[in-house]
């Protein structure tokens, strides 16, 4: 474990002119061991001076099991100001020791210093060029998520020979903004064929427009949907959703999209903080995440980006001169 005493710009600033040598030596080249505890997490140093004692008071501040650091809080040139401080609850000591927003950025950083980086290997040369040229910013703002009822309905033997309308009408509504009224809670029912209807809701955050497509049946429940996905906020309907794709994967053929309806594992949908990711996370990459938390789609992209980028690359006369007589 290491133990560290870390003065912040502020403490510094305090007239060191009036500080006993002991003090000074001590912040110059500490000795944490030497440091005794008063509290829970106040620790202090005794000067023993020849009028009376001087005393520094420190905070513990932990990061994990792993870093400690004593950060001064207090330091007391006058013994009735010491004897008046110990009165007080540890509470109302720590509120007369607060650290201000700037100091707490400065203990923050000094804990990211603390830890122990493991270095990266280098790149190899052919991922160098690819690296250079990632750019994740201008993927599709518009998504389509399919929640547990419309992947189950698709599926079932009474959408067989409706797939194709089904696709076009998905179309109209993602692409060509083509879509019923909203009712008062924002959910629109779309007829497409005989009397079928498509259950969804839109909605607009931070320049993405997200479709969530919640049933598909000869007659829905809307009031059961309703009472099922009471709690519409983006974050719980993108965690309940079964599986999710940009909006250019309606610009494509049908056979295309039917196939990845018929994969129950495809989830091709970004969210911000995975383009985040994609953009300034550079290689090589160590992907760790419970299921469903979208290492498979960051794998999707990161392999058609780098496939995409060869294929460009690759002209003929490259081609030509990797070819041995």
């Amino acid at each position: 474990m290491e133990k560290q005493v870390f003065i912040t710009s502020e403490f510094e600033m305090i007239d060191k002119k009036k500080w006993p040598p002991y003090i000074k030596d001590f912040l110059e080249a500490p000795n944490v061991s030497s440091l005794d505890r008063y509290s829970t997490r106040i620790f202090f140093k005794r000067f023993n001076t020849e009028a009376y004692p001087r005393l520094l008071f420190l905070e513990e501040k932990r990061e994990g099991n792993e870093n400690v650091l004593y950060v001064p809080r207090k330091y007391f040139s006058r013994h009735e100001d010491y004897e008046k401080f110990l009165k007080f609850e540890e509470r109302i000591q720590l509120q007369k020791c607060k650290y201000s927003p700037k100091e707490q950025e400065e203990i923050d950083r000094k804990f990211q210093e603390m830890v122990e980086v493991e270095p990266k290997p280098a790149l190899p040369l052919a991922l160098r060029d690819i690296e250079n040229q990632r750019d994740f910013s201008n993927t599709a703002t518009s998504y389509v998520f399919e929640m547990e009822e419309w992947c189950n309905h698709f599926n079932s033997r009474d959408f067989e020979d409706d797939r194709r309308l089904i696709f076009e009408a998905v179309q109209r509504i993602v692409i060509e903004k083509e879509y019923a009224e909203a009712d008062s809670d924002g959910w629109i029912l779309e007829h497409f064929s005989n009397g079928k209807e498509i259950a969804l809701r839109i909605q607009t955050k931070d320049d993405h427009t997200y479709y969530y497509f919640f049933d598909i049946a000869l007659k829905i429940n809307l009031t059961a949907l309703k009472k099922k996905y009471l709690d519409l906020t983006d974050v719980r309907l993108l965690k309940q959703a079964k599986r999710g794709f940009p909006d250019w994967i309606l610009y494509g053929e049908f056979e295309d999209w039917k196939n990845l309806e018929n994969d129950n594992d495809a989830n091709l949908a970004l969210s911000d903080e995975e383009i985040e990711v994609l953009n300034n996370t550079p290689y090589p990459y160590f992907i760790n995440g419970l299921a469903g938390s979208g290492k498979s789609t960051i794998l999707y992209y990161l392999f058609a980006h780098a496939y995409s980028y060869k294929s460009i690359r690759q002209t003929p006369m490259d081609m030509v001169s990797s070819v041995t007589p």
